[in-house]
């Protein structure tokens, strides 16, 4: 069985470089985040909702583009697409404000 392996990257509310890796492997997901700075990685689960917004736009490029797969792509659409209806629509994380520094 074959490893799949997506990273992208983002900033944190307070300005920080953080680095998101989703690997899969035997039909499971795992997704990994390091920000700048950070020892060791933190695992998601479950990913919150911006973040899964997020990872699916980034496989529907790839998939756009011949490096993914349109099962992955689908299993994350169909995911996103339950939550969605559960808590409502998702936040994109390029929507969230960072954090404003009182100095």
């Amino acid at each position: 069985m074959r490893r799949n392996v997506h990273a992208w990257w983002d900033r944190t509310p307070e300005g920080l470089k953080r680095e998101w890796r989703a690997s899969k492997f035997g039909r499971q997901w795992t997704v990994r985040s390091q920000a700048r700075g950070e020892e060791g990685w933190t695992t998601h689960d479950p990913l919150p909702l911006a973040i899964l917004a997020d990872f699916r736009d980034l496989m529907h490029r790839k998939y756009q583009r011949r490096r993914a797969t349109y099962e992955d792509f689908a299993e994350l659409d169909r995911l996103l697409q339950e939550r969605e209806r559960v808590e409502g629509p998702a936040r994109r994380s390029e929507d969230i404000e960072p954090a404003d520094d009182e100095d």
